[in-house]
């Protein structure tokens, strides 16, 4: 038994092993979401192409993007990403010391980005993203409250400036939970 752990903790890095699978996951739950079920289906047993030809959401070309193009981008490199941290997770550690799960900056970043989801068109998008970034940044144990601070700041005049001027996104800058303190609108 000891042999089987001793190998065990020479030939897996649990950490990369994990994220890249929890990565190509995503990755595939994407690539439905993009192809439909019917696209999906196809993709494994006709292909690509003719993924493409089914797929929900239009691709397109790289000159001519559809609603499917990016986020079709986004999921081949979050899958790309997924395979490479799981041949690193598979590679043998030198001295096969395995650090514990750092399960703080997992539930910071995660609870944070279902906050933002669950409350951004509730909430609006500067104070949902300032909230955000101010859980996630927890994630580091070396962060302080001025730092948070700063970044939170920072970060939602950069999403602010992006995706509300810059992209246009439909996303109220206030929502209507916060109607009773900026009045209707």
């Amino acid at each position: 038994m000891r042999d089987l752990r001793g190998l065990l903790q020479t030939s897996l890095h649990r950490h990369d092993l994990m994220v890249g699978l929890i990565f190509i996951a995503f990755a595939l739950y994407f690539v439905a979401q993009t192809f439909g079920v019917v696209g999906f289906a196809a993709l494994f047993t006709e292909g690509f192409e003719a993924a493409l030809l089914d797929a929900d959401l239009p691709v397109g070309t790289a000159r001519r993007m559809g609603p499917g193009f990016f986020p079709l981008l986004l999921t081949g490199l979050l899958f790309g990403l997924g395979v490479i941290l799981v041949a690193r997770g598979v590679r043998a550690t030198p001295d096969g010391n395995i650090q514990p799960m750092p399960w703080r900056g997992m539930l910071f970043i995660l609870g944070a980005t279902i906050f933002f989801g669950a409350t951004v068109r509730g909430l609006g998008l500067v104070p949902t993203t300032a909230i955000a970034v101010l859980l996630a940044s927890y994630a580091s144990q070396r962060m302080t409250l001025r730092l948070a601070a700063i970044l939170s700041v920072v970060l939602t005049i950069f999403v602010l400036a992006v995706f509300h001027y810059g992209l246009g996104l439909p996303l109220r800058v206030y929502g209507p939970w916060l109607d009773f303190l900026f009045g209707a609108g």
